[in-house]
């Protein structure tokens, strides 16, 4: 990826070259701004991951082709019918939902820390991947 200005229209906006496409700047992942991530993903047994890993979520307006193309590799691969199937069934539900409650917004910047008070704890977690992490609510 590599940023460079534009040359052929007026503005003077950076661009982001992806690929073949040139893309406005804007917004990174979480964890290109500040190290972090934006979410916390435990194991059954509440290990943190130690493997570098990316969350979709339902109203994600992107999601929708991050899955098709998921059950296209399966398939591709040869994998197992049942698991592309779930995973498709998963990309329906979410198409569903997203019609419901309309897309959000996954390039919008960290939440102001004064009003979402992130849990130390899972601060805490988050910086050690293969640690544990005991899941309880909030008081």
């Amino acid at each position: 990826m590599n940023t460079t200005p534009d040359n052929t229209q007026s503005s003077e906006e950076p661009l982001v070259q992806v690929g073949d496409a040139l893309l406005p700047v804007g917004p990174r992942l979480h964890r290109d701004i500040d190290g972090g991530q934006k979410y916390l993903v435990l194991d059954r047994e509440g290990r943190v991951s130690t493997e570098e890993y990316f969350v979709l979520k339902a109203r994600d307006p992107y999601a929708q082709a991050a899955l098709e193309a998921y059950v296209m590799a399966v398939i591709e691969a040869g994998g197992s019918g049942t698991y592309a199937e779930s995973v498709d069934n998963m990309r329906v539900r979410w198409a569903e939902r997203l019609a419901l409650a309309g897309p959000g917004n996954p390039e919008e910047g960290p939440k102001d820390p004064n009003i979402h008070k992130p849990r130390q704890s899972v601060l805490n977690a988050m910086k050690d991947p293969g640690g544990t992490y005991e899941v309880s609510k909030r008081a």
